[in-house]
Parts: structure tokens; C-alpha cells; sequence
């Protein structure tokens, strides 16, 4: 693994990594205020047998993201981990097509993580398909964007059809107790899950009952951690979660649901035992 984050190389990195071992597999480049101009260079110099890319915290944009096109037609199917957070890709309007056609070119991934980008509704509307192929995908990061409701029937699409994934984090989004809710009722479908993270979601408790009817209605005995840090949910209905939580647990000792909430104001956490 080639680790050079943090170290504002810009432009040079093509240099380093061009002198690199051919027989490189993983690349880590984050915080190198890479461009689109330098993924020009960048798509020439990959080694070949390049399975691990992180990418995260430059300023890829779009146009970046069309720039490294052509590695990705040749080695793309090969990639493990892809991580193109925080790169402002979302920024320009009506090139999300581009996105989804690169990711089409790594069907084999087990890692993506686009956080911090602020995917909108109709963003993830283009880039599930081409997720949804991911049959090995194991970890979706989608945290920090503006996922709202509308969002929800492409969210249950990829847990229902990816069946080895196993985190799934859509922190600061927008998806309130009615997305939420949705969610909830539907965690039933997806048996490989084991974090999902839906903390500052806006969040005010009238969802939880749909997540306490999915406890009550779990037999399955797999472990799942739901986080719910940082919404606005009231300290009675958190109590009230709790409870449920702990009462079915005292039924069914096997029962491996694990709820994480933090206090609104006071920064409290709550576990169900």
C-alpha cells in the first residue's frame, strides 16, 4: 500500500506514483489537492493490478471523475475499494451519468464511499443501478448529502438485491422519521446487514415504532446496530424504546439488536442494556 495523504503533493503525485512499483496494489492519496486536470496524468500511471484507491478529501469534481474514465474501462473490474468522498462531485448539475457509468466499470467492489459529496435525491436515483451490481459489496457510504424521503425506494432497492452488504451509512442526511420509517419496515428484507447508520437524519421518535415492531418481529437472532446519534428525539420516547428493548431481550436472550442514540442537548448515550 502507497500511503502519501495529507502531504499537498498536487501534480506531483502522478510523478510518484509513476515510479512506483507496477505491482502496486493499493493507493492512498487523500488531502493532495488533486484536480481534474491531474486525474488527466493520474489515469496513465496506475499500476495495473490496483485494487485499493482512495481518492478521498481533494477536489476530483465531476469533471475529475470523467478524467479517470479510461483506467477504469481497462482495470475498473478488478478494484476492491473505491473512496470518493469529499470531492465535490456532486457540485456541477446534471452529469451524475458520468458517475454512474464509471461505477458500472467496477462491478467487483467491495467498498465505496461517497460521503461528504451531498448526493441529492435524484442522484441516487442514477448511481443505484450501477450499485446495485455490486454483488460483493460489503460497506455503502452515502453520509453528509441531501437523501431525503423520495430517496427511500432506491435505498431498499440496494439492501434488498446486495446480499453480502454489511454497513450501510447515511449520517446527515435529511431522510426524517418518514424516510426512516420505511427503512425500518423493511430491515426484515435484508438478512446481511449489520450497521446501519442513521444519525443526524432529523429524527423526532415517531419512526421508532416502526423499529420496535421490527424488534418485536425478529426472530432471526443476527446482530444489528442501528445508530440514531444526534437527531431530535424527545427523552421520553427514547425511554420508551429502550424498554421495548430491553423487555423483548428478557424474552429472548439470542435478541441482537443494538440501538445507539445520544441525547439532543446533553451529548447522553443509550443503550438497551
Amino acid at each position: 500500500m502507497l500511503n502519501i495523504s495529507g502531504l499537498g503533493l498536487a501534480e506531483d503525485v502522478v510523478e510518484i506514483i509513476g515510479c512506483m512499483n507496477s505491482g502496486l496494489r493499493g493507493i492512498k492519496i487523500s488531502l493532495n489537492g488533486i484536480t481534474a486536470d491531474i486525474c488527466n496524468g493520474l489515469k496513465f500511471v496506475f499500476p495495473k493490478k490496483l485494487q485499493q484507491l482512495d481518492l478521498n478529501e481533494n477536489w476530483l469534481g465531476m469533471d475529475g471523475v470523467c478524467n479517470l474514465k479510461r483506467w477504469f474501462v481497462e482495470r475498473g473490474a478488478q478494484l476492491r475499494t473505491l473512496n470518493l468522498a469529499n470531492n465535490k462531485i456532486f457540485r456541477d448539475e446534471h452529469q451524475t451519468e458520468q458517475l454512474a457509468a464509471l461505477l458500472s466499470l467496477a462491478p467487483g467492489l467491495e467498498e465505496l464511499r461517497l460521503g461528504v459529496n451531498t448526493i441529492y435525491d435524484e442522484d441516487l436515483a442514477v448511481i443505484a443501478k450501477p450499485i446495485c451490481e455490486m454483488q460483493h459489496l460489503t460497506v455503502l457510504d452515502m453520509n453528509t448529502g441531501g437523501l431525503t424521503k423520495d430517496s427511500v425506494q432506491f435505498i431498499l432497492t440496494i439492501l434488498v438485491t446486495l446480499k453480502n452488504l454489511l454497513e450501510l451509512n447515511l449520517v446527515s442526511n435529511m431522510l426524517a422519521d418518514e424516510g426512516c420509517g420505511y427503512i425500518f419496515e423493511h430491515l426484515q428484507d435484508s438478512n446481511s446487514l449489520r450497521c446501519l447508520d442513521l444519525s443526524g437524519n432529523k429524527i423526532k421518535g415517531s419512526c421508532l415504532e416502526k423499529l420496535a415492531e421490527y424488534a418485536e418481529g425478529s426472530y432471526s437472532g443476527r446482530e444489528l446496530m442501528v445508530k440514531l446519534m444526534g437527531n431530535p428525539i424527545p427523552h421520553v420516547k427514547r425511554e420508551k424504546l429502550v424498554a421495548k428493548l430491553a423487555g423483548i431481550r428478557a424474552k429472548r436472550p439470542y435478541f441482537a439488536l443494538d440501538v445507539k442514540m445520544k441525547a439532543y442537548h446533553n451529548h447522553e448515550i443509550i443503550k438497551p442494556y
